[in-house]
């Protein structure tokens, strides 16, 4: 079954537009979860932002940052990064990603992940020059060894016709972020 994330935007001009849409992918089925990337929000930004949704939609949510508020916000997962590389002691319940940018980086990370993020599968969307760091022979190898599995969430350039190559290379989720909001 093919899956996908969405990503939001870390600033959005309007926020009623930012919510309409996210309530909307998730409604439709298109996105399955939604990863709350926003480095530059407090706690009480982020808290009153969360407060937007829904207890439903919050449970189809990761966070980024400001991890503590999963449990007190019920949003259903968090995400670890380089801002915040280990859990919460009061993880247990939550849904459990990180970010990895190398296929040995996969390898060391997969236990103990609902799933991880690997990027950047193709040259970005949204960050301009930010470039491709594998080969497809590379994901291809990776993916005949195991390695890209059900776990692994293709993330970096992502778009709708990239979907078939993604497939045709062993992936089964990918990450939206510049495709969503472009």
């Amino acid at each position: 079954m093919w899956r996908l994330i969405g990503i939001t935007l870390p600033e959005h001009d309007n926020v009623q537009a930012e919510k309409e849409r996210i309530i909307s992918l998730l409604d439709s089925g298109y996105i399955t979860y939604f990863h709350v990337r926003k480095p530059g929000f407090s706690y009480e930004r982020m808290r009153q932002w969360l407060s937007l949704f829904g207890e439903e939609y919050r449970a189809r949510m990761s966070l980024h940052d400001h991890h503590e508020l999963a449990k007190t916000m019920n949003v259903g997962g968090i995400h670890l990064n380089e801002r915040n590389k280990f859990p919460p002691l009061d993880a247990n319940g939550l849904r459990l990603s990180c970010s990895c940018h190398s296929i040995h980086q996969i390898e060391e990370e997969k236990k103990g992940m609902d799933y991880l993020f690997l990027s950047p599968v193709f040259d970005s969307i949204s960050k301009k020059g930010y470039r491709a760091g594998f080969t497809k022979e590379e994901l291809m190898e990776a993916s005949r060894k195991g390695i890209i599995d059900g776990k692994v969430v293709a993330l970096s350039g992502v778009s709708e016709d990239r979907f078939e190559e993604l497939k045709a290379v062993g992936f089964t989720s990918a990450a939206l972020l510049g495709s969503l909001w472009n």
